[in-house]
């Protein structure tokens, strides 16, 4: 492989050989231009005609303006070397190009044609020219001989030519097998890729599956909560319910304690007028008893103290029955605040068990 100093020479030496044939031109590269630097570079060894190669050695150009100029180059040296199995549109490119190179030719000879009208002009009009007009014949067929030499070194290194296309051709079928090969290569991965690709199809068929299981779990669940929601918003009413409920037993259970407190007053009462008509009838009793010791009340008195202590009896017994009765009655109070103080329990109970059943729903609530 030719090192960094060996390739600036190279190219050094394919830019002399330019501008030993072209000159040097200040304008945009020629096709002249191209073939000269592609023909220097050829026949150099470690140089390879390219466009860049052509840009370093002409110091700039566009790219774009060299590619149709180099493979022009190619083309002909294709064609010059005589490449078979050309495919059929190359072939008529190359018609084209032959004629194109005709009407090039005939374009730079045109000048020549006309000096030949000018001299047989100059002959017919004046045969002293005659001599001056062989000279001068003499020196074109002179120089159209060295253009034929010129032409035969030229198909000499066309041929040359021939030979490294040939080689580049026998590397180009290479490259085609070896493309092949790759392509075959490629199939198969893109087998493998399409397998993958029904496999992930298929999971993700599963995944959807999956999702639409998830969805539908997720509105039975929603579906769940708007119930659990109802039964909580159906227990708070009857928590209401219940409070107001509640509120009417406490209610009714002061009434009943201030009906039990009057008749517990009025019990005690009557306990009083029992035991003062007790201590009452004693002291009866006792004046009976001394009455009746002493002898000396008189009849009168003694009907006045019988009927007063009847009368004081019948009281007595009068109290006994009211005192009867406001037992009965203060116990039917105290059954009956029993009774409420139980629905009071009751309906504790029922409001504790209404907040037990709404916690959980409340806790699970978004």
């Amino acid at each position: 492989m030719a090192t960094e100093a060996e390739q600036h020479a190279a190219e050094a030496a394919v830019a002399a050989a330019w501008r030993d044939q072209c000159g040097a031109r200040a304008g945009p590269l020629e096709q002249a231009d191209v073939d000269a630097i592609a023909d220097a570079a050829f026949q150099t060894p470690g140089v390879k005609p390219t466009v860049e190669l052509i840009r370093r050695i002409a110091g700039g150009g566009s790219p774009n303006a060299i590619h149709p100029k180099l493979d022009a180059w190619f083309r002909r040296g294709r064609e010059a070397t005589g490449v078979t199995d050309v495919p059929a549109e190359l072939a008529a490119l190359w018609e084209r190009l032959q004629a194109a190179a005709v009407t090039a030719a005939r374009r730079e000879l045109q000048p020549m044609i006309d000096a030949l009208a000018d001299d047989r002009t100059v002959l017919e009009g004046a045969r002293a020219q005659l001599a001056v007009d062989q000279a001068t014949l003499v020196t074109e067929r002179a120089a159209t001989a060295g253009l034929v030499t010129a032409m035969r070194e030229d198909f000499q290194r066309l041929e040359n030519r021939n030979e490294t296309l040939q080689a580049q051709l026998v590397a180009l079928q290479d490259g085609v097998r070896t493309a092949a090969h790759v392509v075959r290569e490629t199939e198969q991965q893109l087998a493998i890729s399409k397998a993958a690709h029904d496999q992930l199809a298929g999971q993700l068929r599963d995944a959807r599956r999956t999702v639409g299981a998830l969805q539908d779990e997720a509105r039975t669940r929603d579906d769940e909560l708007t119930a659990t929601l109802a039964a909580l918003q159906a227990s708070e009413a009857e928590a209401q319910a219940l409070h107001t409920a509640l509120a009417a037993a406490t209610a009714a259970r002061t009434v009943a304690e201030g009906v039990a407190e009057a008749r517990a007053s009025e019990l005690d009462t009557a306990r009083t007028a029992v035991t003062q008509h007790a201590a009452l009838l004693v002291e009866l009793e006792q004046a009976a008893q001394l009455a009746k010791a002493t002898a000396t009340s008189d009849l009168r008195l003694r009907e006045h103290l019988t009927s007063e202590l009847a009368r004081e009896r019948d009281a007595l017994t009068h109290a006994r029955t009211v005192t009867s009765q406001t037992s009965e009655a203060l116990a039917a109070s105290q059954a009956t605040v029993a009774a409420l103080t139980r629905e009071t329990g009751r309906l504790h109970a029922l409001l504790q068990e209404a907040a037990l059943a709404a916690r959980p729903a409340t806790d699970d609530s978004p």
